[in-house]
């Protein structure tokens, strides 16, 4: 359950620019029987702090949260390296596999426009690290001392700002490693109305600020 399948991805070959990827009989070229599991989104522990803290009228309350030992596929590095399709690309594709440049892990452009193009399938490369701690709130309030709240017969007043999704600490080279599910079905393997773990242009979240005014009459 949450493992991804695909091909195990070897490299690059310096001679002509293509994946490699392994195989039980290379001489019978790339088989849907060579794929195995790859990854797998589930993570080993998740976990969470919170906190609270207050001197004199001043309080600050912060929020943690984070996931530990998942992977991530990058679905949406295949479209943006895969330099396939006549689209716009990421800025690592600069370093492709050229002539000139053929120690580069990058494979080199194949704009066959096909669904099986070979450089792009479904693979280790695009599995990444899916760990990471997020701040994601944190708030400083002030409340005002009763003395003044006399003279306006009122019983509290609370200022408060707060921030949410404030930083987040990853390995992760996409937007945001708190990845959605991908419902729907993509090139080859990936079929499913459920794929936890599948990055495949993830919205990430926002960071937010929020000023407010609580009142007790």
């Amino acid at each position: 359950m949450g493992s991804f399948w695909g091909y195990i991805a070897k490299g690059v070959n310096p001679e002509t620019g293509d994946m490699i990827y392994q195989m039980a009989d290379p001489e019978a070229g790339l088989q849907t029987s060579d794929m195995a599991i790859i990854g797998n989104a589930t993570p080993k522990f998740s976990y969470g702090m919170t906190s609270d803290f207050s001197y004199k009228n001043f309080n600050f309350s912060f929020f943690l949260q984070g996931v530990q030992g998942n992977d991530i596929l990058n679905a949406t590095r295949i479209y943006t390296e895969g330099m396939w399709e006549p689209r716009n690309q990421s800025v690592a594709v600069l370093n492709r596999w050229t002539v000139d440049n053929n120690n580069s892990t990058m494979p080199r452009p194949d704009l066959n426009n096909t669904d099986d193009n070979y450089n792009s399938q479904i693979s280790s490369r695009f599995v990444e690290k899916g760990s990471y701690l997020r701040v994601k709130s944190m708030t400083l309030a002030y409340t005002l001392p009763k003395q003044v709240l006399e003279k306006w017969k009122l019983n509290k007043v609370r200022f408060y700002v707060t921030g949410e999704n404030l930083l987040t600490f990853t390995k992760y080279s996409g937007l945001d490693p708190e990845v959605s599910m991908y419902g729907g079905t993509n090139q080859q393997t990936v079929s499913s109305n459920m794929a936890p773990g599948i990055d495949f242009g993830t919205s990430p979240q926002a960071r937010t600020f929020i000023v407010g005014l609580n009142l007790t009459f």
